[in-house]
């Protein structure tokens, strides 16, 4: 039988976030799971010079933050076409992105409620086969 390996490039999106508390650190959630920092690299423009992947990201005085994030789905290992779709259709579509001030490996449902700093919005991943 044969296995086929599928790798899904990584991703980026340029993402800008307004109306957050000002000079705070910030953590990113793809799909409510905590994203290492290294898929993050934010862009200070300030000195109008992007940072580098895993630099901290941190709101400005006026409470906003520009950054490149990475949408990195791996790689799985398939034996069929059929497999390899059903996969590709799992990692593609839309995902919900939060930035927040707070770090915890899962977002709970209720974090509208109990975060002080977040905003949620929602991109859209491909995937070709």
């Amino acid at each position: 039988m044969s296995k086929y390996i599928f790798t899904a490039r990584s991703q980026k999106f340029a993402i800008n976030v307004t109306g957050l508390k000002p000079n705070t650190q910030h953590y990113l959630y793809f799909n409510r799971e905590l994203q290492p920092s290294t898929q993050t690299a934010p862009f200070n423009d300030a000195i109008g010079i992007a940072g580098k992947r895993g630099d901290p990201l941190i709101t400005n005085a006026d409470g906003w933050i520009d950054f490149d994030a990475y949408w990195d789905s791996g790689e799985n290992i398939v034996t069929s076409l059929e497999q390899a779709q059903e996969w590709a259709s799992q990692v593609a579509g839309q995902k919900e992105v939060v930035v927040a001030d707070v770090s915890t490996p899962t977002l709970p449902d209720n974090f509208r409620d109990i975060f002080q700093s977040y905003s949620v919005s929602y991109i859209t991943v491909n995937v070709l086969l």
